[in-house]
């Protein structure tokens, strides 16, 4: 599935996972993952494999209060097109 326009010009630039290539009009995109630890693991892994985020970009597994579930959170840069 993809959402960028087939038909712009100029597509999004998106650095590679791990990229400190980025700038002064790059804007930060946190992405979120809730689930079980189980499952926030196996996306990570995933989301690796796809070579979107590396491992190593997520913040720490959270314990949700009061919940099976954790959650962690990574950010990505995407040029702001406005």
């Amino acid at each position: 599935m993809s959402f960028i326009d087939s038909n712009a010009s100029n597509p999004p630039h998106q650095p590679p996972a791990g990229s400190t290539d980025h700038s002064a009009d790059d804007e930060p995109v946190r992405i979120t993952l809730t689930g079980s630890r189980r499952a926030v693991k196996r996306a990570i892994n995933d989301l690796h494999q796809l070579k979107y985020v590396r491992g190593s970009e997520w913040s720490r597994l959270i314990a949700l209060q009061n919940s099976k579930e954790v959650i962690t959170v990574a950010i990505r840069r995407f040029l702001g097109q406005g």
